[in-house]
């Protein structure tokens, strides 16, 4: 019985994810979001150009 409500939240998980795009750089990836908003966004700490937390600045939620 574990096993059919595992596949289930498997087949309900993939059925949210549409996209997944990968840069090169912190600069492709924020060209890229300019055009394209995510709902999640992962980037390495080290990229080329920028760090990952400088690129994620800017989709941080507010604080206060």
């Amino acid at each position: 019985m574990g096993g059919h409500a595992q596949a289930d939240r498997r087949r309900r998980a993939r059925a949210l994810i549409t996209l997944i795009a990968e840069a090169s750089s912190g600069r492709e990836a924020l060209e890229h979001l300019a055009q394209h908003p995510v709902d999640l966004l992962i980037c390495d700490w080290n990229m080329p150009g920028m760090t990952g937390p400088r690129c994620c600045r800017p989709y941080a939620p507010m604080q206060g």
